[in-house]
């Protein structure tokens, strides 16, 4: 009788916690001067990571998160969703250019020129790169990410296919829609 109460209680108990984890709020809202920011801290201590400038409008992002290629350039997303490097601002270069700053939880859209591209990233010192070829009407997925521990902070690239890249951006703003075409 005992054990039947402790599995029924501990069954009800794990659905109830897969029922949590699968709704999500999606991502956090823009601020009222246009901002993106991305809290971090505790509840008591709370701190946000912020964009320097205003994000794409609700349209353009819809638009962008459709991951739809754009039929007269290469469309570049580069993702920036892992958690280990909340209190960072991390500026994305293309082709040695800056091009918009990142924060946690962000997704960048942009539109080159077709052919070989570089992408990189510098903080601290360091700086991590990596090369994106593509051809008119085509979609490539990148993600940065960043970790920290006792050894410091470190961001890498990471290739995605398109469809990975939509599982994971439910909970990313665009805060960057970038046309880099000459």
């Amino acid at each position: 009788m005992v054990a039947r109460r402790i599995l029924t209680i501990g069954m009800g108990a794990a659905i109830l916690l897969a029922l949590a984890g699968c709704t999500s709020l999606g991502p956090t809202p823009v601020r009222k001067d246009g901002r993106y920011c991305y809290p971090t801290g505790s509840r008591t201590r709370s701190r946000r990571t912020c964009t320097s400038g205003m994000v794409p409008s609700a349209a353009v992002e819809e638009d962008a998160r459709r991951l739809i290629a754009d039929s007269e350039a290469l469309t570049v997303l580069v993702s920036r969703l892992s958690l280990g490097d909340t209190h960072r601002v991390i500026e994305v270069m293309a082709d040695d250019r800056a091009v918009a700053a990142t924060v946690p939880a962000s997704l960048i859209r942009l539109r080159m020129d077709p052919g070989l591209h570089t992408l990189a990233v510098t903080w601290d010192s360091q700086r991590s790169e990596a090369l994106v070829e593509g051809s008119t009407g085509e979609v490539r997925a990148m993600e940065l990410v960043g970790t920290t521990g006792i050894w410091g902070h470190r961001f890498r690239w990471r290739v995605l296919t398109v469809d990975k890249l939509r599982d994971r951006i439910t909970m990313a703003r665009l805060v960057a829609d970038v046309d880099l075409r000459l």
